[in-house]
């Protein structure tokens, strides 16, 4: 059959996709099943699924089964077969019902000779399957070599613990025959005696791991009552024949109840276990969403996997150097009862890691690639794009198939909150860009345009000078005049220009620069005597705080600060104005503000007063053949010293410019 599918496909076969489904098991055989399916699949170019369906009994399998499992798991992966793993109690319903909605054409399924996974009236799971989907394509693939090898193994690790089930079942009767012998000195009825054998049986199935111990207990329970409480006492016999039907009944009652919560439990618990993953996922994707940064990300993702499969976490970003991509430095996430770091800062497992970077699959503790290693190796990627290699510690990983697909999911959603996080970045590094070259276009636009008037003004009034045909003092000391306040303009304009540039530079590097802890008094009467000539014309008055203000700053850019704002209040106050400059503190800052009675500032322009090249009307402020450097500058420096700056109204007229610094924390040195 399978040789006439291959070489004689119908017209009507080519035509429908194919879909091959094979199902995966722990045993051993299962290997040979998924190398059929995958040769089936390539020879009608169909897509390969591998199907696990984990029962309830799962966690009850034997460590060297689930071994196997995973090891059939990752051969289905490597055949190109994608994985699934869905959660039931019934096996053939599951893969009957996953066949039905998802397109299957063709199911793969092993068939020991001594199939031991019986349903209810005595048919196999691959009888079941053959009336559930009796139109569906299904090749059994049977292996003889599996005759008792399995039950072995399932048994072997059973006897480390069945004495202690068994000493429960022997107490747990022992107990209720006491409780019953209490109750006949009682009078009380057989049949309330009866109920409580039942609810042993109940109770001991919350309890065993295994279904044998309900069915030993409910015969027990039978022979323990007709022992005890049925004359002739003290025998099996029973004068009674009605007695009969009643220990039927009883064995049944218990057994079909002890077995009932048997299954309730289990099922229970891999609700639970299924619940805790799918929480886990959850809790990653609410948390992952609130990571703002690469570290962050990778941080929230090593703890989930820990959770998962509570083993040591290794954690290499992958970073771009220099154009080319590179393992970042290891970082280690430890379990609770795990501290060491040497065994995974290896030479050797730094190897690994970068071979899981560059070749995109799983390498290490586990797998064929670098076996030795004490981690095995995971790149989180988003399609070839890899963002982080994960190692997890090999030897204590508790490691199953549906583990591994939670995993698998954890490290998807890191890699795409990685590729987010760089996405991001790259825009934000795009849109900094487009700013600083608009930025440059704006200065360029603006310099070109204002820097004309004053040079044009200085080449003319130094070629009248020149020309040695004015000879009126009073005009040449007018235009000597005019060149100076022209070149003090352009001096000015230089200066500002130079220090947004070390300010941004410091910014964008990381750079401090100079600070030093200073009397802020002695940095305001420094920068007043640098004001411009036209102080003269105007009143200055400088008013000092009542204590000694010391703070830590640069001080070349703060008395840039006081300056340009009497500069300005210079500039645009009438002749003969009142420019009050005040020092006050209060608890741990400094305030500095400048104060004219001129004509103000408009409210409009007040919200924009400190943009860069904003000159507003020409009434305000640092707008005069201006470039609107002077203010920006100055908000510029002062929230690089962490302080404030803002501009208000001067009762009853003129304008009011303050900013704020933090005062310096003193250590004193006994």
């Amino acid at each position: 059959m399978y040789q006439d599918i291959i070489n004689h496909p119908t017209e009507a076969e080519t035509l429908i996709p194919r879909h091959v489904l094979v199902c995966l098991s722990s045993s051993p055989s299962n290997e040979r099943v998924i190398r059929i399916a995958a040769n089936l699949a390539k020879a009608e170019r169909a897509d390969l699924t591998a199907i696990f369906v984990e029962t309830p009994g799962f966690a009850t399998l034997p460590e060297k089964s689930k071994v196997t499992l995973q090891r059939n798991k990752s051969l289905a992966v490597s055949l190109g077969a994608k994985e699934v793993v869905v959660t039931g109690t019934d096996i053939a319903y599951q893969i009957s019902d996953f066949a039905r909605f998802n397109n299957v054409t063709a199911i793969v399924i092993g068939k020991p000779s001594n199939d031991q996974h019986k349903v209810f009236f005595g048919k196999t799971i691959v009888e079941k399957l053959v009336d559930e989907i009796p139109d569906m394509e299904i090749h059994i693939i049977p292996d003889n070599r599996a005759v008792h090898k399995g039950f072995r193994e399932k048994q072997e690790p059973g006897y480390r613990h069945s004495l202690l089930e068994l000493g429960e079942c022997l107490l747990a009767l022992t107990i209720a025959t006491v409780i019953g012998l209490i109750f006949t000195r009682l009078g009380i009825s057989v049949a309330n005696i009866i109920t409580l054998y039942i609810l042993t049986t109940m109770v001991l199935s919350t309890f065993v791991t295994s279904l044998a111990y309900s069915l030993l207990s409910s015969f027990l329970g039978v022979l323990v009552f007709n022992f005890f409480f049925t004359a002739p006492k003290y025998t099996l016999l029973a004068y009674d024949s009605s007695y009969t039907i009643t220990f039927i009944i009883m064995f049944l009652s218990s057994f079909l109840a002890g077995s009932l919560a048997s299954r309730l439990r289990k099922t229970s618990k891999q609700y639970e276990d299924t619940a805790y993953r799918t929480r886990l996922l959850l809790d990653l994707s609410q948390l992952l969403d609130k990571a703002e940064e690469k570290k962050e990300i990778l941080r929230i993702a090593a703890e989930q996997i820990i959770k998962l499969l509570d083993s040591d976490v290794v954690v290499y970003p992958v970073e771009k150097i220099n154009g080319i991509l590179e393992l970042g430095s290891c970082r280690i996430y430890h379990t609770k009862d795990s501290n060491t770091d040497t065994v995974y800062n290896s030479v050797f497992e730094r190897t690994v890691a970068e071979y899981v970077m560059n070749q995109n699959h799983a390498a290490g503790f586990g797998t064929k690639e670098f076996a030795e290693a004490k981690c095995t190796y995971f790149a989180a990627r988003v399609n070839k794009n890899v963002y982080a290699v994960v190692g997890i510690a090999g030897e204590d990983r508790k490691s199953d198939i549906f583990s591994d697909n939670v995993l698998f999911s954890i490290l998807g959603e890191c890699a795409l909150a990685l590729e987010n996080d760089a996405n991001r970045r790259e825009k934000e590094a795009a849109k900094h860009k487009a700013e600083n070259e608009q930025m440059q276009a704006n200065l360029l636009r603006s310099l070109s345009h204002d820097l004309r008037t004053p040079l044009t003004s200085i080449s003319g009034n130094a070629s009248n000078l020149m020309s040695g045909s004015i000879n009126d003092e009073d005009v040449k000391r007018q235009l000597y005049t005019d060149i100076y306040d022209d070149a003090e303009w352009l001096k000015e304009l230089v200066e500002n220009l130079l220090s947004i540039t070390r300010i941004n530079n410091g910014i964008n590097r990381g750079i401090t620069t100079n600070r030093s802890t200073e009397l802020l008094e002695d940095l305001i009467n420094e920068a007043l005597r640098h004001i411009d000539r036209k102080q003269s014309e105007h009143s200055i008055v400088f008013i000092p705080a009542d204590t000694t203000v010391l703070v830590n700053v640069d001080v070349h850019l703060i008395e840039q600060v006081v300056t340009n704002l009497v500069n300005n209040a210079i500039k645009y106050t009438p002749v003969g104005s009142e420019i009050t400059v005040q020092l006050t503190t209060t608890e741990n800052v400094a305030s500095v503000s400048v104060a004219d009675n001129g004509p103000g500032i408009p409210d409009s322009d007040k919200a924009r007063i400190f943009e860069m090249f904003y000159t507003g009307q020409k009434t305000v402020a640092d707008s005069s053949r201006s470039l609107g450097l002077g203010l920006y500058l100055c908000k510029m420096i002062v929230e690089y010293h962490e302080g404030h700056i803002s501009v208000s109204d001067n009762k009853p007229s003129g304008t009011v410019f303050t900013f704020t610094l933090p005062l310096a924390d003193l250590e004193l040195e006994y």
